[in-house]
């Protein structure tokens, strides 16, 4: 009953909006609805009645907004916990590799049935309990005494000694602050959450829930009065094609970074309902910075690394944990760059499966490793010959050397993100013939510079005997 009044105040609200979709009114009336929640959670203690109300809220949250499809997330909860029944300390890759195969079944699904769409479906809560699963798996097999002496720190901290009964396994991946999109987080954070038996560590969420709140109602409200001013189909048209190139680079730019908006919109939604159950709050730095969806403020820097590490912010830190850090140890990643490129391969890889099976992700990523394979190299010349860069600063004064940096940057990102809008390789041929693969060509020169001539690519400092 309470469904059926809900998806008809759902249709009510895309009429008083002109038709504006009901999938995505659904999830940001879902998204918001988890705040009042997670401000009442905050003061329920007792650790049997939190892991009952906290994911019987999830199935409600996740239901409302995903319907039917929840019955493809839960079968996959309990199949993941019987893998780890049965194959115990040594079930993190079965984990992984099955967890990545059922999202891929269910990404070709959607792009047999829907190709091209972006209607939600549960292929998008899908991508991130794949998350919750695989960091389980290995915080459970890090907890084997056999492995002890190859475990980071970080490891070691978040190992699991004891497999968790069902029911807190359960509550941790639908957990309803994270249940319709994120952010991810791993089990550690949500044990110590969970059995706080007093709110005095943990500060009240409410403004902290509000500012996300009100960045995410910012950006919602950017994009559906800018966007629709910047359609990307744009770019495939003749009209666009005669266009000079200033005015390609002005539209394409503006364009990709208001559809960013769209992903901060979400994020910042999602992130708002996790803070108002006070879980992201860092009680050692008494910052709200535990668990994060996304940072907006890379938009203004220069640092390509940074903007990655801010993109998906808590995607980010999983990939590293639990992708690159699994290839090699530790150890090994820093002290020999054969094995960390073959780990960094590996995780775009996985990265480029974990969002589907469109040409254009593909290209986009062989694109992006082009891009961090220049950044490196220019980041080797600009610590290794700093006398250079510096007077280059100067000459160009540090307000227009800035400036070209982060339009460089700006203008890469935007370019890594055409590939996850157009899709198809025709449609992303068309968009780069219409620049004349400049991006590509750049890139390429490059890194053929730095490979033919290792300027800047070895310190000039002698060693110390």
């Amino acid at each position: 009953m309470i469904f059926q009044i809900l998806d008809q105040l759902f249709q009510n609200i895309s009429i008083l909006l002109g038709g504006m979709e009901v999938d995505q009114i659904r999830l940001a009336v879902s998204l918001i609805m988890t705040i009042p929640f997670g401000l009442i959670f905050y003061f329920i203690r007792g650790f049997f009645i939190r892991h009952l109300i906290g994911s019987a809220l999830g199935i409600f949250l996740q239901y409302l907004v995903y319907q039917d499809g929840l019955i493809f997330l839960l079968f996959q909860t309990v199949f993941v916990y019987i893998i780890i029944l049965i194959f115990q300390r040594k079930s993190a890759l079965i984990v992984f590799s099955s967890s990545l195969f059922y999202l891929s079944l269910h990404h070709l699904y959607r792009q047999y049935n829907d190709y091209g769409g972006w209607k939600m479906d549960i292929t998008t809560i899908l991508m991130m309990t794949m998350c919750k699963y695989t960091s389980f798996a290995w915080c459970y097999q890090d907890g084997d005494q056999k492995l002890q002496d190859q475990l980071s720190e970080d490891q070691k901290l978040r190992k699991i000694e004891k497999l968790p009964n069902f029911f807190e396994y359960f509550s941790y991946i639908h957990f309803f602050g994270s249940a319709i999109c994120g952010p991810t987080f791993d089990f550690h954070e949500y044990k110590i959450y969970m059995r706080t038996s007093s709110t005095k560590s943990i500060s009240f969420p409410l403004k902290n829930s509000l500012n996300w709140l009100l960045q995410g109602l910012a950006f919602t409200f950017t994009i559906i009065f800018l966007l629709p001013k910047f359609p990307l189909k744009y770019v495939l048209t003749e009209e666009y094609n005669q266009s000079s190139m200033l005015f390609k680079f002005y539209y394409f730019n503006v364009c990709i970074t208001l559809i960013r908006f769209r992903y901060y919109a979400g994020w910042s939604l999602s992130q708002a309902g996790l803070a108002s159950t006070g879980i992201t709050y860092n009680t050692k730095t008494q910052q709200w910075d535990q668990i994060i969806s996304c940072k907006a403020s890379h938009e203004l820097t220069h640092d390509v690394r940074y903007k990655v590490e801010c993109w998906n912010t808590s995607v980010q830190i999983w990939l590293k944990k639990y992708v690159y850090l699994r290839v090699y140890p530790q150890d090994q990643l820093k002290s020999n760059v054969n094995k960390s490129n073959i780990a960094q391969y590996i995780t775009n890889m996985v990265s480029a499966f974990w969002h589907g099976f469109y040409p254009g992700y593909y290209l986009s990523f062989f694109q992006w490793s082009l891009v961090m394979n220049c950044s490196k190299l220019l980041f080797n010349a600009s610590k290794n010959k700093p006398e250079f860069f510096d007077k280059l600063e100067k000459t160009l004064t540090s307000p227009v050397y800035f400036a070209i940096r982060f339009c460089i940057t700006h203008f890469s990102l935007n370019c890594f993100g055409i590939g996850f809008q157009l899709l198809s390789l025709y449609d992303n041929y068309a968009f780069y013939k219409t620049h004349y693969f400049s991006v590509l060509i750049v890139n390429l020169l490059v890194i053929a510079f730095f490979s033919a001539t290792k300027w800047g690519q070895k310190s000039s400092k002698p060693k110390a005997q």
